[in-house]
């Protein structure tokens, strides 16, 4: 399913502080729309915090925006300013699933 979309998808899981609270995301999946997104490869973003490649999104927007999503088990949606060669905005769709200690992002541009 995420190499035969066209929107940038990616599964994070959540990592946790010291006191157990959200605080990053790992980038456990991702297809070629994401990794274009976050100006990499799927094999250079895998395994790397999301807060490592907020040179793409702005990070405390970003972070805390997800975090809200993941904590309150829904889904949102919002728009990012990022950089990109066309311009424009880029709208994000997270969703968390109850129970799970991960969150779905779909990015479309």
């Amino acid at each position: 399913m995420f190499q035969a979309s066209t929107e940038g998808l990616a599964a994070l899981a959540v990592l946790r502080d010291a006191w157990g609270a959200p605080n990053d995301f790992l980038i456990a999946a991702l297809n070629d729309g994401a990794a274009r997104l976050m100006q990499g490869t799927v094999q250079q973003l895998r395994g790397r915090r999301l807060s490592e490649i907020c040179a793409v999104f702005p990070a405390g927007e970003t972070l805390s925006r997800l975090i809200t999503v993941f904590n309150a088990g829904g889904s949102a949606r919002f728009e990012l300013d990022c950089r990109r060669d066309s311009g424009g905005k880029t709208n994000l769709r997270a969703c968390q699933k109850t129970n799970e200690s991960s969150l779905g992002l779909a990015a479309v541009w």
